[in-house]
């Protein structure tokens, strides 16, 4: 069973989602006598978050690719024991998800704060987006889990009677989807960066 035949976005998921905050990094402090303290630092506090979740995500991919081929070679003991530690991951991926909704809510609560009516306007267009994606984010996770624990059954039977390609296409479509809010979230955080830069 070749399960990574049809499981070709995830790579492009750990890329992509880095982007998710990334100019908090550089920024947040800089603009800090415009854009209100808390705000700067929840938008920081969501980037390393963000980079948690590309990490995780880029090993539980590294580990797809190995249990894939501990399966053809028939190593199911070590494929067990693999597919129970991504499942760890896949859990931790999901409550990193739910503090990155966190801060997302702390930004939200803040944005009255924004004097500027044109920065107001794309933060929230980037919080909107990124609250979405933290939304399939876990869809992204249940899913993962779903493939994972079938998996499990596989290695501890010899088989499954779940099949595993439907579960692919719905971790690939909650990637898509978040691969999408991110660019609309990295374009609207861009624009309220130029924005509030414009200041003097």
């Amino acid at each position: 069973m070749n399960i990574l035949k049809r499981f070709r976005v995830g790579i492009l998921f750990a890329v992509v989602l880095a982007g998710i905050g990334i100019y908090a990094l550089v920024d947040g402090i800089r603009f800090a006598s415009v854009v209100p303290e808390d705000f700067a630092r929840s938008r920081q506090a969501g980037a390393l978050i963000s980079q948690d979740i590309v990490t995780l995500t880029g090993s539980i991919t590294k580990d797809l690719a190995t249990i894939n081929e501990l399966d053809k070679e028939r190593k199911y003991e070590e494929a067990l024991q693999l597919a129970q530690s991504a499942i760890e991951r896949s859990r931790e991926v999901r409550a990193k998800a739910m503090d990155l909704w966190k801060e997302m809510e702390t930004m939200y609560r803040l944005l009255p704060d924004i004097k500027l009516d044109t920065a107001r306007e794309a933060a929230m267009q980037a919080i909107s987006s990124r609250l979405a994606l933290i939304i399939r984010l876990i869809n992204y996770s249940t899913y993962l889990n779903n493939l994972l624990t079938t998996l499990q059954d596989k290695f501890k039977v010899g088989y499954t009677i779940t099949p595993v390609a439907p579960i692919i296409d719905q971790i690939n479509a909650e990637v898509s989807a978040i691969n999408e809010f991110n660019r609309s979230a990295a374009t609207a955080m861009e624009k309220f960066d130029s924005i509030v830069a414009g200041q003097k």
